[in-house]
């Protein structure tokens, strides 16, 4: 491959690169190729400013591994916890077992299916005896909050 083309058409190929990665993204959806998409279009802007090409591939390799550990964990969490919160919500509605008293002064455990959930009565002056049927209302964090 003649060199001289591929220095001509660096921004291009940039682009290409951050094109190629951001479709993989896509397809994966796993959060990790787009921040290489970030650092390819980087790369590019470095480009257009002609500076050197070992700066542009710096600069792609850098922006790319700090924008991935920086923030793939913060938005692997918020996907993971939206995931966890359908689930969730699938509880509302359901009766649950409470298998420990709920009583003002303290929450109690509720089973339903085969997890154990701390569990809270709406009516806070209310007391749930073990052994009681409830209706789950609302997930407040960690805990059922019933009726």
């Amino acid at each position: 491959m003649d060199t001289s083309f591929f220095l001509e058409h660096i921004i291009l190929v940039w682009v290409v690169i951050a094109a190629i990665f951001a479709v993989v993204e896509v397809f994966s959806r796993g959060l990790t190729t787009i921040w290489f998409a970030i650092g390819a279009l980087a790369a590019a802007v470095i480009a257009v400013l002609k500076l050197p090409t070992i700066v542009q591939v710096a600069a792609f390799v850098a922006i790319s591994i700090v924008m991935l550990y920086l923030t793939k964990p913060l938005l692997e969490k918020r996907v993971r916890k939206g995931k966890v919160m359908e689930k969730e919500e699938l509880l509302v509605g359901q009766k649950a077992l409470v298998v420990a008293d709920i009583t003002p002064q303290r929450s109690g455990i509720a089973s339903v299916g085969h997890q154990q959930w701390t569990a809270i009565a709406e009516d806070p002056s209310v007391t749930i005896p073990k052994g009681r049927e409830v209706t789950i209302l609302r997930i407040e964090g960690v805990k059922l909050v019933v009726k």
